[in-house]
């Protein structure tokens, strides 16, 4: 070998010499994750660093791999770590593209707000079976009977009775010993201390008060027949109160007269008749 250089000198022969280094070979790729997660788990075991600095070695992290990848010819990847507590989630995107890491407490607030929707439609679904099965099984609940209240009642049907629809009982006691007496006009009066009945169920359509002491009240029958018992020392019932033929509906004391008139579409009735145990009965039909 050296006789050939020697006498390629002595020809004068150009000689060149070439060095070749070869270069050596990157990771493509290939663990990463690893790569990652150990350094993040060092640094935060050996310095104890912050939530906030773990984060932001992450992210330089992140964008070191990035620039391999994009050398590399890398896909896109995923990368999830805990660490001090803190859950990070790795954003993905193209192969060349910034990436970056956010906190779970950054995550968008539309998965949060569909959790409640989602809670508050349960809830008003519960509410709703709930009414429906109080409204079943517990019809005079609390509950009933307010929306009840929020409704308006219906009108009561229109009482067009007649008077001779009627059938009347006494004024007065079974054993009294009150003397009726009736006038030619209609009208029924007795002095004696005793309860008085109003004859027939009604409902008491007005009290009045009278110079005297006494109260007239008006009983409404129908809509076109009631009776005014006038001269009663006591009443007990209001306007508006029904009653019964077989309840008191006042007292008389014995010291004025009573007298009780019956009126059909505002005129006197003289239909009537006292009988044997003073009961009042109609003379014609």
């Amino acid at each position: 070998m050296n006789e050939e250089i020697e006498y390629a000198e002595m020809l004068e022969i150009p000689v060149s010499t070439v060095n070749v280094v070869q270069k050596k070979r990157r990771v493509r790729g290939k663990g990463l994750k690893e790569k990652l997660i150990a350094r993040i788990n060092g640094e935060a075991e050996e310095e104890k660093i912050a939530p906030t600095a773990a984060l932001d070695a992450a992210r330089a992290a992140a964008a070191e791999s990035a620039e391999e990848g994009e050398e590399s010819g890398g896909t896109e990847s995923d990368y999830a770590f805990r660490d001090e507590g803190v859950e990070t989630v790795r954003l993905s995107g193209a192969a060349g593209k910034k990436r970056g890491f956010f906190a779970a407490e950054e995550y968008p607030a539309a998965k949060r707000s569909k959790i409640l929707l989602t809670a508050e439609f349960a809830l008003a679904c519960l509410l709703c079976g709930g009414i429906f099965l109080t409204n079943v099984f517990m019809p005079n609940s609390a509950i009933n009977t307010f929306f009840r209240s929020l409704m308006p009642e219906e009108s009561a049907a229109a009482d067009e009775r007649n008077y001779t629809d009627f059938d009347l009982g006494s004024v007065v006691g079974e054993f009294s010993d009150a003397e009726l007496e009736l006038s030619p006009t209609g009208v029924l009066s007795f002095t004696a201390e005793c309860c008085v009945y109003p004859a027939a169920d009604g409902t008491v359509g007005s009290v009045t008060a009278n110079a005297d002491g006494t109260y007239d009240v008006r009983v409404d029958y129908s809509e076109n027949f009631y009776g005014v018992f006038g001269g009663l020392n006591y009443v007990g019932c209001e306007e508006g109160a029904e009653v019964y033929a077989n309840v008191p509906l006042g007292v008389s004391s014995g010291e004025s007269a009573v007298q009780i008139t019956m009126y059909a579409d505002g005129q006197l009735l003289n239909c009537f008749e006292v009988g044997a145990d003073n009961d009042l009965t109609w003379t014609e039909a």
